[in-house]
């Protein structure tokens, strides 16, 4: 593998690109946490193999010991001798009165006065207890001997003096010693055994083969991940077939194999014409020639070019590794506005994202995931208290019900009775968004800074007025294709355009979910401006880019290579952020999800935030429609014409919670949209701009039509 055309920074990045000092598994918790799991699994897994061939161990060494013993002694045996300089000495032989000869033969003489006198002393060490049982004499004599030598060599000099001090020390060890040595204890016997026993196992693993382990047992623990390296990473990939990527030495090295989280992460710079996609595409044969389980290699597209292919591969399969805790599984409030954990990626690090402001399409295959994603998404936006939640479970499976609990709407089923309520609420919020958009728009930039949009400042400031409006809707395809009314149809496809454009901004949040993801479930008026995308497994290339956004595919977004097994695991694709795969949160069953549902509804009574269909309020009390309303103030005033703005001034009489802030602007704008013409009328004599009755019961009769 060729590392050496890098550029400035580490792997050939810029400066600003270096790889820090510390590993990043020394300096996140979670990466240290799961790299010391591994490591305690993996060495438990070799001790126990350990266990189980300890006594071949045993023998084998035993076996190897006498060719220990020999090798031992050949490298005492050279050591003594001094080979190295015995042979540059012999090298200058011809002319021993050469200054290189004279030099040789000192340093030999020296190194061999010097090694025999540390051999006899390590020898002595060793040997002494032995001796000092069976032969404390010859030991005494032996140590009085290297003593003086000791002393001889320590002392500078060589003279008679020196002699006779040396030869005093070794006389005297020699006639006292064994009196000493005769009032210490005699040691027990198991000592001497074990020394011997240890000693023979000693040099049983020096005589060992160097070229092989004493145990070959290539069995493999579940859960015990062998290290990856960068080697076999440019080997497999070699393996996948292509004829510009034969050679391990044609693909570059970015970044070494590092641990990362709960695996190992190595970025790759591929051969010239070789793409990262092109690798992801064989994601299958990827991993068997790494001998990894489909489920543990991720390949993706690095950030440089399209070449760049970056690696992760996790130590479990994704869909069965433990998932890191989820934060408002038992407590915690949500802000829409704010980052929430939504999902967790292969790092099993908690990727958050803002609701707010965005719209949403979730597809997938049946079973995948996608409807437990829904729930999960309802009960997030209903730990925000300032939110209403209407949820339109048009599968009919009662698999939302858990949000029923805290749901200012939730409707389950695809009647043509089911259908009728749930565009009449789909009507109310397009009439809440037109009634917001007034609002903010009169609204000066000292009581709201972020001109033409609804703010967290104001959603909390007044939840009636602008808090959060999450809709909820499973199986989106019934409004869109499946229901036979074609009239009723197109309306839910208007109204959800104009919400998919217009409501993010007026704190409008709306979650299409489809296991259809084609043209006709999901309208391309509705799927060009939503702002997020989740798909789960889906069979091709269409459906993937229904859902991802057009040519996704091609650049390497590819939900088709999710396994069957794979159920949670999506392509997640927010606002502004690269697409990345995620994991929904796991164990949210029905019965957990309940209890969130629980502690929502308890958060929203505390705070006196719980409406419409979970307070057993009426529909009508929070879904007023403005042409019943108008309907009603001109028949209760008994004219059949009437002014906008006294229109609006007996609207806000009638209903001022909901009235009381709509101009005159927007309440003609409002008219014009539900089919009431607004010309000039003429009363006591002042021509203005106004409504008659006819017109206001033709439009509210042709609703009520198209609903029914």
């Amino acid at each position: 593998m060729t590392s050496t055309e890098q550029g400035p920074g580490p792997g050939g990045g810029r400066a600003g690109d270096r790889e820090p000092i510390l590993p990043p598994w020394a300096t996140d918790r979670e990466t240290l946490r799961a790299t010391a799991q591994v490591l305690a699994h993996r060495w438990v897994w070799r001790g126990g193999r350990a266990l189980v061939a300890l006594p071949r161990v045993l023998v084998m060494l035993v076996a190897y010991s006498p060719r220990g013993l020999a090798r031992v002694t050949g490298a005492v045996a050279r050591y003594l001798y001094d080979q190295d300089t015995a042979d540059l000495r012999h090298h200058h032989a011809r002319n021993i009165q050469t200054a290189e000869y004279q030099r040789a033969h000192t340093a030999r003489r020296t190194n061999l006065h010097a090694r025999w006198v540390v051999a006899g002393t390590v020898v002595l060490l060793v040997a002494g207890p032995v001796l000092a049982l069976v032969a404390p004499q010859a030991l005494c004599i032996a140590v009085g001997v290297l003593a003086g030598a000791w002393v001889v060599k320590l002392i500078p000099g060589r003279g008679l003096g020196e002699l006779t001090v040396g030869a005093a020390v070794a006389g005297a060890i020699a006639w006292w010693g064994p009196g000493v040595l005769a009032t210490i204890p005699r040691p027990p016997a198991w000592p001497l055994v074990a020394a011997g026993a240890v000693l023979v196992l000693v040099l049983g693993w020096h005589g060992r083969n160097r070229d092989r382990h004493l145990v070959a047992d290539t069995r493999v623990s579940p859960g015990v991940v062998l290290p990856l390296r960068a080697d076999v990473v440019t080997r497999a990939l070699c393996d996948l077939g292509s004829s510009q990527m034969k050679e391990p030495d044609s693909i570059r090295l970015l970044m070494d194999v590092a641990r990362h989280g709960p695996g190992y992460q190595i970025d790759l710079e591929l051969p010239p014409g070789v793409a990262a996609s092109w690798v992801m595409e064989r994601r299958e044969q990827f991993a068997a020639a790494l001998r990894r389980e489909l489920g543990c290699v991720w390949p993706s597209i690095g950030p440089r070019h399209p070449g760049h292919l970056s690696v992760f591969v996790s130590d479990q399969p994704m869909n069965t590794a433990r998932q890191a805790p989820w934060s408002l599984l038992k407590a915690g409030q949500v802000n829409l506005f704010r980052p929430v954990p939504m999902f967790t990626n292969q790092r099993n690090q908690w990727v958050e994202t803002t609701i707010a402001y965005t719209a949403w399409i979730v597809g997938a295959v049946p079973r995948m995931g996608k409807t437990f994603f829904v729930r999960q998404f309802g009960l997030v936006a209903g730990l925000d208290t300032r939110a209403r939640v209407l949820v339109f479970d048009l599968k009919g499976t009662g698999d939302l019900s858990p949000l029923a609990k805290f749901a200012h709407v939730y409707s389950v089923g695809d009647e043509p009775e089911d259908i009728a309520y749930q565009l009449g609420r789909m009507k109310w919020v397009r009439d809440e968004m037109r009634r917001r958009s007034a609002l903010v728009r009169d609204l000066t930039l000292e009581q709201n800074p972020d001109k033409g949009k609804v703010t967290d400042a104001l959603a909390t400031a007044d939840p009636g007025k602008y808090g959060p409006i999450v809709v909820c809707i499973d199986e989106c395809q019934v409004w869109f294709e499946e229901f036979p009314d074609k009239a009723v149809r197109d309306e839910f496809i208007g109204i959800c355009r104009d919400l998919v454009k217009r409501g993010p901004a007026l704190g409008i949040i709306v979650v299409w979910a489809t296991q259809k993801p084609d043209a006709n479930a999901i309208p391309t008026a509705i799927k060009d401006n939503a702002s997020a995308r989740v798909c789960f497994k889906v069979n091709g290339w269409k459906s993937n880019d229904q859902v991802l956004g057009d040519s996704s595919h091609k650049e390497g977004l590819k939900a088709t290579q999710f396994a069957f097994e794979d159920k949670g695991i999506a392509y997640f694709r927010g606002e502004g952020a690269d697409a990345q795969i995620v994991r929904t949160v796991f164990g949210l069953d029905a019965v957990t999800s309940d209890k969130v549902a629980d502690r929502a509804r308890q958060l929203r009574l505390a705070a006196g935030r719980l409406t419409g269909a979970a307070a057993d309020l009426p529909a009508e009390a929070d879904a007023p429609s403005l042409l019943d309303d108008a309907h009603k103030v001109l028949t209760d005033a008994g004219v059949d014409r009437i002014h906008l703005g006294d229109l609006r001034a007996r609207l806000a009489l009638l209903r001022s919670t909901t009235w009381s802030t709509l101009t005159v602007d927007a309440l003609g704008q409002q008219l014009r949209e539900a089919g009431v013409p607004t010309p000039g009328v003429k009363i006591e004599g002042r021509n203005t701009s106004g409504v008659r009755a006819a017109d206001v019961a033709a439009a509210r009769d042709d609703g009520e039509a198209a609903a029914g």
